[in-house]
């Protein structure tokens, strides 16, 4: 029989054999129960932390151990560092890509449609394919309106209405006769052209 006595508790209880066997001999028995190891391998671990505390980033304080997953020791020097502008999330919104201004977001290449068109022209595209794909984007963009509406003809002719927008003449809009919004659908025959200053007085007013 091998007594011995517990660090924490400081109680005499019985070594188990075992142990002793497993250490050549020597007693391992360091705590007579769970709860007691379980206090002795954190204040070992507490131990350990007091040597190599992990710092706070704004007033570089030892962070506490019971706070020790934490980034700030509290909570004022957490909104401190957070407060001074650092960029936490995202990619930085960069430079336009043709006139090297600042941009408003990182997902564009361009600070505006002005620029996205000029350096289109640089680099070789015509101004008529930039026209053929602004009337592409206008009446993709008006498809999409006529499906928020739920007003999308099922009889339409989607290339004819494609043709539409291509051939609009300069200064000219494509307007819908009877507005989506007062039951017009989004067909070739409810689609006319007209002078952008007119359409823009005409809005969703159905004119006859």
């Amino acid at each position: 029989m091998y007594i011995c006595t517990c660090e924490i508790c400081h109680s005499e209880f019985e070594a188990t054999t075992g142990g002793i066997a497993a250490a050549g001999g020597k007693n391992v028995n360091r705590f007579c129960s769970l709860k007691c190891s379980g206090i002795g391998q954190s204040r070992g671990a507490r131990q350990r932390y007091a040597l190599s505390p992990k710092l706070c980033p704004t007033c570089n304080d030892p962070i506490p151990y019971e706070k020790k997953s934490n980034k700030f020791c509290c909570q004022s020097c957490a909104a401190t560092y957070n407060n001074q502008g650092v960029r936490r999330h995202g990619q930085p919104a960069g430079v336009c890509a043709y006139c090297d201004q600042p941009k408003d977001s990182a997902s564009r290449r361009f600070c505006s449609i002005e620029c996205f068109g000029k350096a289109n022209v640089k680099y070789g595209t015509t101004e008529a394919k930039i026209d053929a794909t602004r009337s592409t984007w206008r009446a993709s963009q008006a498809k999409w309106r006529a499906k928020g509406y739920r007003k999308l003809d099922q009889s339409a002719n989607a290339q004819k209405v494609k043709e539409i927008y291509a051939n609009c003449p300069p200064g000219y809009e494509v307007d819908h006769i009877i507005p989506l919004s007062r039951g017009g659908k989004h067909h070739e025959d409810n689609l006319q052209y007209l002078p952008m200053l007119e359409n823009r007085r005409k809005g969703n007013r159905w004119i006859g």
